[in-house]
């Protein structure tokens, strides 16, 4: 079978090495001049490391791509850190992580999380309790289907109140998907990130883009 797949991004060249590692014939087409598409990075020379162009990571629950990279010989190069996590608001710092990371794991770092947020003085208390309680909810839900039915914009207006979305989550969607897109936005896609989001988060040694470059040797090396 011959295959063309259109951008070289990670989910094309994923295909690619699943389809060459099958015997087939790939060609990858990428109108850029370098593959990785939104995992792609940039390096000086100066540096160690290419500078991811968007910011990346791994959840620990991604079993997927964990076992691509076991695949590829490189589980070496995966590792997994303990973020830390702050909201600023008029040029405050507000500490949103456990205090301390080795409970992150156990159902106690809940309630670390949970008083972390009730001390977000900026928000009325009433507000805090909203704020907490749908976050509660988006880890515990799985009926995620009624969630795309609304977009997080409204979602969050009605869960948490006019207050705390505009000063906790519309600044988040904003920095994410910008002014023009941040409404589009479906409430299923925000669940998902709650939802799976683990304690510690996964990167690769040589940045993203040292994985993609991995995919590439490894997809000419199976004849794509």
């Amino acid at each position: 079978m011959n295959t063309a797949i259109v951008g070289a991004g990670i989910t094309g060249l994923t295909a690619a090495y699943d389809l060459t590692r099958l015997g087939h014939a790939v060609t990858v087409f990428e109108m850029r001049t370098y593959a990785g598409g939104l995992a792609a990075g940039f390096r000086d020379e100066r540096w160690d490391w290419p500078l991811d162009r968007f910011y990346h990571h791994w959840f620990a629950s991604d079993e997927h791509v964990i076992d691509l990279i076991d695949e590829l010989g490189a589980s070496d190069r995966l590792f997994f850190r303990w973020p830390t996590t702050s909201l600023m608001y008029q040029r405050r710092i507000y500490p949103l992580d456990s205090p301390v990371p080795a409970l992150a794991s156990i159902p106690i770092s809940q309630l670390h999380r949970a008083i972390r947020v009730l001390q977000f003085t900026p928000l009325p208390v009433v507000d805090r309790l909203r704020v907490g309680l749908a976050a509660f909810y988006l880890t515990l839900t799985r009926n995620w289907q009624r969630l795309e039915r609304v977009t997080a914009d409204e979602w969050l207006r009605r869960a948490v109140g006019e207050c705390a979305y505009e000063i906790w989550w519309r600044p988040l969607l904003v920095s994410k998907f910008g002014e023009e897109h941040y409404r589009d936005v479906n409430m299923a896609w925000l669940w998902a990130r709650a939802y799976k989001r683990t304690a510690r988060l996964g990167y690769f040694a040589g940045g993203f883009q040292a994985l993609v470059d991995l995919l590439v040797a490894r997809v000419r090396e199976q004849g794509g």
